[in-house]
């Protein structure tokens, strides 16, 4: 399973990267050495080393603050420290700036249902349904 995981995200490091390159063409060697950091907390998550993660995440916010891959992964950091409400915070924070990433909205609406926020998790599940009506597990 962290094979897996870890898979995704190296593949979500390089589409990232490559979303970056379709708008400025390059990529700065800044951008890639914060990339390479972003990737990095997100290998110290899944070794389960979440203060050091969370300490890696919260130093690269200031310099990748457009980036909603950096609050998602500040989301599973806070969710795996038992720090839901920093969780939802932060999911909503990459929400705002990728709105229909399918990935953001379930750990979101999941997120709503664990706090008991069934009204945001409601929601959430059919902004779902609408962006990816062929889904019938977002019909329930």
């Amino acid at each position: 399973m962290i094979r897996i995981t870890l898979l995704f995200y190296i593949l979500t490091f390089f589409w990232s990267i490559g979303l970056h390159a379709q708008n400025d063409e390059r990529l700065s060697e800044s951008d890639i050495h914060l990339h390479a950091k972003l990737l990095e907390a997100q290998r110290q998550r899944l070794l389960e080393n979440y203060e050091q993660a969370l300490d890696m995440l919260q130093k690269l916010e200031d310099k990748m603050g457009d980036e909603p891959a950096l609050y998602y992964e500040l989301s599973l950091v806070h969710n795996n420290l038992g720090q839901l409400e920093a969780s939802l915070l932060s999911i909503k924070k990459a929400l705002e700036l990728d709105h229909s990433n399918e990935w953001f909205l379930q750990f979101q609406a999941n997120l709503a249902e664990q706090l008991d926020d069934y009204a945001l998790a409601a929601s959430t599940y059919e902004k779902l349904y609408e962006i990816f009506p062929n889904r019938s597990n977002y019909v329930q």
